[in-house]
């Protein structure tokens, strides 16, 4: 697959199937024809997109003043 350049759909697809494969990530990337480096950049380029998409904005309000403490 060398110099050819391979959209991210089709890298999502990849590393949905090794996950479901049970595999490691260098049989799986040996098996199918691209380097263990790219499995593994597409993985991790996932993985921080998913983890983005879990977090929610958040209102901070201003705390309550309590008497007597200062």
């Amino acid at each position: 697959m060398a110099g050819r350049r391979v959209p991210e759909s089709k890298w999502r697809e990849r590393i949905a199937q090794w996950r479901n494969s049970a595999m490691f990530a260098r049989e799986y990337a040996e098996q199918q024809g691209f380097s263990l480096e790219r499995l593994t950049y597409w993985a991790r380029r996932a993985d921080r997109e998913a983890q983005g998409q879990r977090l929610l904005p958040l209102q901070v309000q201003a705390a309550a003043s309590v008497p007597g403490l200062r």
